[in-house]
Order: structure tokens, then C-alpha cells, then sequence
């Protein structure tokens, strides 16, 4: 948990380098440990590197968070963060059928 709020508390300083590092370490000791993963892990992780260019790495701790979502709005914000991610490839239909399916779940009952 100290390695994970660290990270999140150096993404909100913008030190993306070291948010990077610190949910990494946090990703180490889950899985080492056995922990439950968390939505919010996998999230920081892919806005850290994001930031830093790494798209494909983002894109896919983008697809294990929307694994992990359990509420409809970690499902959309997955989604939305996925659509982000297309358009900024400039893949214009990927980005579309993400936002379709965010907009799906946001309809559901």
C-alpha cells in the first residue's frame, strides 16, 4: 500500500519516472505476496506510462484494469482512458468502438 500511494502521490507531482517505479514495486509485491489486484493499480501504472510514451505497455495495463473493474464507472473510466489512447495512435475506428462500449455500460441497468 506505501508503494502504491507513493506512486500515486508522484503522478500528481507530475514525477512520472518515479510514479513509474514505485507502482512497479507495488505490482512486485502483490504478486510475490499473492495479494488481490487492484483496478487502481494497473491504472496509475498505464497513466505513468502514458506520460512517458510508452504506449503499448499503457495499453496494456489499460486491458487488465478493465479485467479487474468491478463497478460500471471503473469500466467506463477503463474505456475512456482506452478510446484516449487509440485516438492519440490516430486508430480513429479502435478509438470509436471504445467509446461505444463505455457509453454501452453507462446505459446498463
Amino acid at each position: 500500500e506505501a508503494c502504491l500511494a507513493a506512486g500515486l502521490q508522484a503522478l500528481a507531482e507530475h514525477g512520472n519516472e518515479n510514479a513509474l517505479q514505485f507502482l512497479q514495486m507495488a505490482a512486485g509485491i502483490r504478486e510475490r505476496f499473492g495479494l488481490a489486484e487492484r483496478f487502481e493499480l494497473p491504472m496509475a501504472i498505464a497513466n505513468a506510462e502514458d506520460r512517458l510514451g510508452r504506449l503499448s505497455e499503457s495499453r496494456r495495463h489499460l486491458k487488465e484494469a478493465l479485467a479487474l473493474a468491478r463497478t460500471r464507472s471503473e469500466k467506463v473510466e477503463a474505456r475512456e482512458r482506452l478510446a484516449w489512447l487509440a485516438v492519440t495512435n490516430m486508430e480513429t475506428e479502435l478509438a470509436w468502438n471504445e467509446m461505444q462500449l463505455g457509453l454501452a455500460e453507462v446505459g446498463r441497468d
